[in-house]
């Protein structure tokens, strides 16, 4: 949300927002916003202070965010052409692969439903808005990419420091998949010099207790300044998510100049495959692969580049803009 505010900033902002206890401090950037409200646990309270918000404020956009604020802003208002109900799902519930098809099959005709009180899906991957644009019900789909915070770049791991670190971040849950990081590490700690392994967020304490067992040191919830810090320190980062909209952690890591190496899901699509794996033995040797000749990182860095190129300022305010039905300003 904070880039979707500096790509228009032209617009005032409000936001309400229910926060994960333990997952979130206040930063500065909440300033961006005209208003803060919290929103209540309980869901039907939460339709209330909804409907509540929308009449104290009265937005001309309401940007739903992820699949229970998406649910929850189009059970609570209707969309109309005063005031337009943009979803972002930052990844379907029905792609979860943690629950019984049947429970995915009731997630997809839900969304499918919703989309009717929709003005626009704004996915944050082409995978994420093709899926959308497929359903009769979707009115119009746009494309918006992902931004990265902005961090300094670095210059990468050269060999100076022993032993280099691989890194993988977010929350410790079934999405992110830990133990598939577990898995990789245990290969990489079968090599000759074996790199240390990170994992930066925290979440479920069971699944920080495993990753710890197996000699991963777990972060906790940092700042978002020493994520960075700690990010633009490591020789390789892994992503092996199950399933996502789009990730931000592997933005993160290209701008600061990380090789990454990831395992194949949707939302990767169209990716070189030379920087995607299968299994967690062949993620482990891509990995040691970049670790091994620099020529094969700058390679690593390259792929990613032409991935990403799109993934602009520019790019985001624009389908922004066409999401929210809103005319660019010739003045910007």
């Amino acid at each position: 949300m904070r880039q979707y505010i500096a790509s228009t900033p032209d617009l005032e902002h409000h936001v309400i927002r229910r926060v994960r206890d333990g997952e979130y401090s206040p930063v500065p950037e909440d300033e961006a916003f005209a208003s803060v409200t919290e929103m209540p646990a309980n869901l039907v309270m939460a339709v209330f202070a909804i409907q509540r918000a929308a009449r104290n404020i009265e937005p001309h956009i309401v940007h739903a965010q992820s699949s229970l604020g998406g649910v929850l802003a189009r059970v609570s208002l209707r969309s109309s052409d005063r005031r337009r109900i943009v979803y972002t799902p930052h990844c379907f519930a029905f792609e979860r692969l943690d629950v019984r098809p049947p429970v995915r099959w009731a997630f997809r005709a839900t969304e499918w439903l919703l989309a009717l009180n929709t003005y626009a899906v704004a996915g944050c991957s082409p995978a994420e808005a093709g899926t959308a644009q497929a359903w009769s019900t979707c009115k119009r789909s746009f494309y918006v990419p992902n931004l990265a915070h902005g961090v300094a770049t670095s210059a990468g791991f050269d060999g100076s420091n022993s032993p280099p670190t691989v890194v993988a971040a977010g929350r410790l849950s079934a999405q992110k998949d830990p133990a598939y990081f577990g898995r990789v590490v245990a290969h990489l700690q079968r090599s000759p010099n074996p790199p240390a392994a990170l994992w930066l967020g925290d979440g479920e304490p069971v699944l920080a207790e495993r990753l710890e067992r197996t000699g991963i040191s777990v972060s906790g919830w940092r700042p978002p300044d020493e994520v960075q810090r700690k990010l633009s320190a490591a020789a390789v980062y892994v992503h092996t998510a199950r399933w996502e909209g789009f990730p931000m952690m592997i933005l993160e890591a290209h701008e600061s100049g990380v090789p990454i190496v990831a395992r194949r899901i949707k939302a990767l699509a169209g990716l070189d495959p030379r920087v995607l794996a299968d299994s967690e033995q062949e993620l482990a040797n891509k990995v040691l692969s970049v670790l091994g000749d620099p020529s094969i990182a700058a390679q690593n860095r390259s792929a990613w580049s032409r991935f990403l190129e799109n993934n602009t300022r520019a790019a985001q305010r624009s389908n922004l803009l066409r999401a929210y039905g809103l005319a660019e300003p010739d003045s910007v």
